[in-house]
């Protein structure tokens, strides 16, 4: 596993009022060339900061992390194991870090996680997923296999292109929206719970809780705060998991 390591000092210049200020950012990369057909796995964790990342069709991690003027100093930390284990991190109490990365985009097993004020966005990959985030806003595009996916303080929305059968998902939050997109053909068994929110699908549900569902221009909604809502999509089979305490949860079709 070969990787390059580069720090460089990026300086933006502005005109206000008359007068010409610099400031600069402090970023440093770090390119991880991966061997062919060698299974890996990514595990990120900032203590303050936001996590990006993208799928691609190459064979390198390429890694970008950004700090504040202020902490040109600082590093991210980055350790690789002879098990496939990649980990990227920021020790505690370290400086805001905005990280954004490029991946493989195929058999990918990742998880990413934020302490403070960090939100965290993921697309174009396929394979599994975990995020865990304390304060800050999940954002999952374009995402095949399987998700899990929670944060405590913010809103989580997912779309996949499709899901690995047999294999449960799983979302939740404790303050915040949850709007998850699922295959308009997904086989799956939901159950979903807002403890004060509103639960709404455009999916066709048979009701498997006897909890009375209204409908209004094709789409059901059940309020919440009365127990869980069980519902079958098409044939069932794949198991998901959607949890909110305070917030709504739309579960959508992804056409």
């Amino acid at each position: 596993m070969k990787y390059r390591y580069i720090t460089t000092a990026i300086f933006y210049v502005v005109m206000v009022t008359g007068l010409l200020q610099v400031s600069s950012v402090f970023a440093q990369r770090q390119v991880i060339a991966l061997q062919p057909g060698k299974p890996w796995r990514l595990e990120v964790g900032l203590y303050e900061g936001d996590i990006s990342i993208q799928g691609y069709a190459g064979n390198e991690i390429v890694i970008d992390a950004v700090f504040p003027p202020k902490n040109s100093g600082e590093r991210i930390e980055v350790q690789k194991g002879d098990d496939g284990l990649i980990k990227i991190s920021t020790p505690l109490l370290s400086p805001r870090c905005v990280l954004k990365l490029k991946i493989p985009e195929k058999n990918v097993a990742v998880k990413l996680g934020t302490v403070l004020n960090g939100n965290i966005e993921l697309s174009g990959v396929q394979g599994n997923v975990e995020v865990d985030n304390v304060s800050g806003n999940l954002l999952l595009t374009g995402i095949s296999g399987t998700v899990l996916a929670n944060t405590v303080n913010g809103n989580v929305t997912v779309k996949m292109t499709s899901v690995k059968p047999g294999t449960p998902l799983t979302f939740s939050s404790v303050s915040g929206a949850i709007d998850v997109s699922l295959p308009a053909n997904i086989n799956a068994d939901v159950r979903l719970k807002s403890d004060i929110g509103t639960l709404t699908s455009d999916f066709d549900v048979e009701d498997k809780s006897k909890q009375k569902l209204i409908f209004q221009n094709q789409r059901s909604t059940a309020m919440g705060g009365k127990g869980w809502l069980g519902v079958k999509i098409n044939a069932g089979g794949t198991d998901v998991l959607i949890t909110n305490v305070s917030g709504n949860i739309t579960l959508r079709k992804n056409h």
